[in-house]
């Protein structure tokens, strides 16, 4: 017996062969394998056969599985933010009364769309923090200030994240400036100027056809 070999190649398909050379006349194999891709690999006595790669379709993201659509828009000293109340699994609804967004304060909300128990838990801890700086500080979180805090809970839980893509819209300061955010799952803030989308259906939100 010869030694053992192993082979991968990536075109399209994938292919993983274990063999023994058994002889110099064998070793020509390797050459060959190349120019076979996409049937069977024969040499020898041996077969290999060549596996498809796995579609894209087979995959599903744990941020969709629950379903959400939060939108938030900023106006002439306004701000405006709205969800849907579908709590379902996949394509099956479970009940339509399952509230994402939140006051956390008459001139501050957030929007939590995501995985339904991570919700509940981002929201919980955002309670609690808020209470905390309310107290130490003895005056109201700003929206920009709750923004931050939130970003950092979420990075600060980057490498087993909570599976929320949260919204925060307010208004900012004495002269009530409307204020916007959205963020990722690890807490990378984005700030537009006019509105923002977030959610399972954020393309359609955007106005793109399905």
């Amino acid at each position: 017996m010869g030694i053992y070999d192993t082979l991968y190649i990536q075109a399209g398909v994938s292919c993983c062969c274990s063999y023994a050379w058994t002889n110099e006349k064998e070793k020509s194999a390797e050459s060959q394998l190349t120019a076979h891709i996409g049937k069977s690999i024969r040499f020898s006595s041996f077969n290999f056969p060549v596996e498809p790669a796995p579609t894209p379709a087979s995959t599903m993201s744990i941020m969709s599985y629950n379903g959400s659509a939060i939108i938030a828009m900023k106006g002439k000293d306004c701000v405006a933010i709205a969800s849907d109340l579908r709590f379902g699994q996949q394509l099956r609804t479970v009940t339509t009364d399952f509230p994402k967004v939140f006051e956390i304060e008459p001139h501050l909300w957030v929007g939590l769309p995501g995985l339904a128990t991570d919700i509940e838990t981002v929201l919980e801890k955002l309670k609690f923090l808020y209470n905390m700086y309310a107290l130490k500080e003895g005056r109201k979180m700003s929206p920009k200030t709750f923004a931050a805090m939130l970003s950092n809970m979420l990075y600060e839980r980057r490498f087993g994240p909570f599976f929320v893509e949260p919204i925060v819209a307010g208004l900012e300061g004495k002269d009530k400036k409307p204020f916007i955010c959205s963020m990722d799952l690890i807490g990378c803030q984005t700030m537009p100027e006019d509105f923002v989308v977030s959610g399972t259906s954020e393309d359609q939100l955007y106005g793109k056809s399905l």
